[in-house]
């Protein structure tokens, strides 16, 4: 009786919750959320362009400054508050951003735009484009409270959205984050002349049917010419470290006349680019310099007009490591070991990683005495044995990493090299990729 008394009452409790469920609270009227936290139907782009139309004109509105920036072509110009080229991967950077990021977590404020900051925003960005030149304004005003996003919405939208800290960073920006801070543009295939003027110190590199040549005093020598293409991708990394558009080019404290350092580029025999260094500003770590012709005063940094002055020795080309007829040839990488034969079909690879090594030149020569007491770590990275028909090697060539530079030492010559890593790299990727054909 007890466990038909339990069943009868559990069957009464079941039908209860369900009366509750499928009748009482189907039937009782659903309370909306606030409008505050309605979210959209359907996600938008933040800034919608129709199909083959493209942004002719940006305005970055903050408290007491504008930037305005214009496309000139395919080109993007500050033409408020200053005239000036700009960054074109910073300006297309961020509008691209704009265009395919959505509208995240939409809403529409209850109480108007005036609690999140939009009343007054902090940053305003004005946008014409060719197919809708009236401007649209995109407002960003508070941060939510958690710190991640920002209050955002376009002028005379009701709806609200989220916008994420790094989209608003890409948008906050200062006049001189915009300009384009390149200080030498060329095309370096083209370039066939380079003229580096120093003091007294005078450097002719010219391109002939033969490769580069160097000319220094009387001298001509045979170039190095991936010493000369380091040396202009180390020219086109130099950037303005400051603007002085304050200042007046003819200013004799600038130290630009007369001009006693300067670089020239000729591309196909026309001069495109001729800097000129002048006197050093300490308070900035740099030196004034100038485009000969037009553009702003500018400060380069210590370190970067270092890298531009090299001695005649830099180009030069400075091999050491020569090989008679081989018999075999053996390398050793972290250990692992490769060897050819020279009756072996495999032998020509062999003689293209002869013909790499003699091709190496070096950036300064020491004692290998000296080499041996730096107070610093060494780690031998690479060892090629060379034989000539005896049972023991005939020279030995090892490789050093130490203190962040390659260094080359030979067996019997008294010398070690120091040789660019660049150069380091090519030979370890060549026994790298050997080892593993064999």
């Amino acid at each position: 009786m007890k466990i038909l008394r339990t069943i009868a009452i559990i069957s009464l409790a079941a039908g209860l919750l369900l009366f509750y469920l499928f009748f009482l609270r189907a039937n009782k009227p659903v309370k909306e959320r606030p409008d505050s936290v309605k979210p959209a139907k359907k996600e938008e782009s933040i800034l919608g362009l129709i199909s083959g139309d493209r942004v002719t004109e940006v305005t970055l509105r903050r408290k007491g400054e504008d930037i305005v920036l214009k496309r000139e072509g395919n080109e993007w110009k500050i033409v408020r508050p200053i005239m000036a080229p700009a960054e074109f991967f910073i300006v297309d950077g961020f509008l691209r951003a704009l265009s395919l990021l959505k509208q995240e977590r939409t809403f529409i404020p209850s109480g108007g735009m005036d609690e999140y900051g939009l009343a007054s925003p902090r940053l305003e960005v004005g946008i014409r484009t060719e197919k809708v030149p009236q401007e649209r304004r995109l407002m960003v005003g508070d941060k939510e409270p958690l710190g991640q996003y920002y209050y955002a919405a376009w002028h005379g939208s009701d709806k609200v959205f989220f916008m994420s800290e790094n989209l608003f960073a890409s948008l906050d920006k200062s006049v001189y984050s915009l300009r384009d801070k390149q200080v030498l543009k060329f095309n370096q295939p083209d370039v066939n002349l380079i003229r580096i003027v120093d003091g007294d110190r005078k450097i002719l590199l010219r391109l002939g049917k033969n490769g580069w040549f160097l000319r220094a005093g009387r001298r001509t020598l045979k170039a190095d010419s991936r010493a000369i293409d380091f040396y202009m991708a180390q020219l086109g990394g130099i950037f303005a470290k400051r603007f002085c558009d304050e200042k007046d080019r003819k200013d004799p404290s600038l130290g630009f006349s007369p001009q006693k350092r300067w670089i020239e580029i000729r591309e196909k025999g026309k001069t495109s680019a001729l800097l000129v260094i002048g006197s050093e500003i300490v308070e900035a770590d740099g030196f004034f310099a100038v485009l000969k012709g037009a553009g702003p005063v500018i400060v380069i940094a210590y370190g970067k007009v270092n890298d531009l002055f090299k001695k005649p020795g830099y180009f030069s080309k400075k091999t050491f490591l020569k090989f008679g007829e081989l018999s075999k040839l053996e390398i050793e990488v972290g250990g692992k070991r490769c060897s050819w034969e020279s009756t072996s079909a495999q032998w020509g690879e062999a003689e293209k990683f002869l013909l790499l090594l003699s091709d190496l030149s070096y950036e300064e020569k020491m004692s290998a005495a000296i080499f041996e007491e730096l107070p610093l770590e060494r780690e031998r990275f690479l060892t090629v044995r060379c034989f000539e028909g005896k049972e023991s090697a005939s020279s030995i060539v090892e490789f050093f990493l130490s203190g962040g530079s390659g260094f080359v030492t030979v067996e019997g010559d008294k010398n070690a090299y120091k040789v660019s890593l660049v150069l380091i790299n090519e030979v370890l990727n060549f026994c790298r990729s050997a080892m593993e054909k064999k």
